[in-house]
């Protein structure tokens, strides 16, 4: 896990009122805005938690006391670091699929470790089979 991403780290058992004030803390350290990473005592990836997660939970009732596990996302959209590189098979990642993506993706290494949160145009610049790919599929 890179230090970069040390200020947007939560356990799953923080209180939803402290993750928020760290997302709203994270744009000021030049950090993704509007997510958290969930991740256990290793710093693997157990989930994610939005702004817009929790308003939603606000809006079906839940508290700012209750803890993120109760709210967070636990699947969200990862990609292998090796293939965000073009170092192993690119051509997993479905272009129908990407075609759909309105968020951050998460690149994660072998332990499950987020090593970089990029947006659908910076992955696209990162794997130019990728580009290719969605070209050629919007062409035909």
């Amino acid at each position: 896990m890179t230090k970069k991403f040390k200020e947007i780290l939560v356990s799953p058992q923080t209180q939803i009122k402290d993750v928020l004030e760290i997302i709203n803390q994270a744009p000021h350290n030049n950090l993704p805005s509007g997510i958290a990473l969930i991740v256990n005592g290793s710093n693997s990836l157990l989930g994610i938690v939005t702004d817009g997660d929790i308003r939603r939970a606000l809006l079906e009732n839940h508290n700012l006391n209750e803890t993120v596990d109760v709210i967070m996302n636990k699947s969200p959209l990862t990609i292998h670091e090796s293939d965000s590189t073009g170092k192993s098979n690119a051509s997993s990642i479905h272009t129908d699929k990407l075609k759909t993506i309105n968020h951050n993706i998460l690149i994660v290494n072998d332990d499950n470790q987020v090593v970089d949160i990029v947006n659908k145009l910076q992955l696209v610049q990162k794997i130019p089979l990728l580009l290719l790919l969605l070209v050629l599929d919007m062409l035909v």
